[in-house]
């Protein structure tokens, strides 16, 4: 497999969200195959301080997210809990 990619999650290396023009506080980022150039498709792993919050969005296509540790509370007040995929 040519285009296989491992991503050691003890080893990533965040850095702050910027992906709407300006930094999010409370934010980070590790992109793996993101790409904005490529329509905004791709995975990348987002870490979120406590209380932070992101900017109002839409997307055009699908989302997907595992939640591996605290809550996420939505727009809709859908609350996303550790193991929530």
């Amino acid at each position: 497999m040519s285009k296989r990619k491992i991503t050691d999650l003890s080893k990533i290396k965040f850095k702050p969200f910027d992906n709407y023009g300006s930094v999010i506080p409370g934010m980070n980022w590790h992109k793996i195959s993101y790409s904005r150039e490529n329509g905004g498709q791709g995975t990348y792993i987002l870490k979120m301080d406590p209380g932070a919050k992101s900017f109002p969005h839409q997307h055009t296509g699908y989302e997907e997210f595992l939640m591996l540790d605290g809550e996420l509370n939505d727009p809709d007040n859908k609350v996303f809990k550790k193991g929530d995929f």
